[in-house]
């Protein structure tokens, strides 16, 4: 699986992205899981982690250019509530809103 996913990253153009979705996916027992970015607005996938942690969204984040950071509009999260607390500074311009 990572030699097909460091093959389609890329092959990936550096694109805007003004819709994030960030969510978690257990792929072994014994909770091991993958933290899973996509491009909510065109379907695809942008980024696969095989942890959970606020470095799996930073490694993410680190790959972008500041005009791809620039042009973030939100970030929908439905994951572990660890893995988003604290200043990604990746989506200044985003308002935020969180769900109990």
């Amino acid at each position: 699986m990572e030699r097909a996913v460091r093959r389609g990253l890329s092959r990936k153009e550096a694109r805007p992205i003004h819709y994030l979705g960030v969510d978690e996916k257990e792929f072994r027992k014994g909770h091991s899981y993958m933290t899973i970015v996509c491009d909510l607005m065109r379907s695809t996938v942008e980024h696969v982690s095989e942890e959970r942690k606020k470095s799996s969204l930073d490694e993410y984040y680190r790959r972008l250019s500041p005009g791809q950071l620039e042009s973030i509009r939100a970030i929908a999260i439905d994951m572990w509530g660890f893995i988003f607390h604290g200043d990604h500074g990746a989506c200044a311009g985003c308002r935020s809103q969180n769900r109990p």
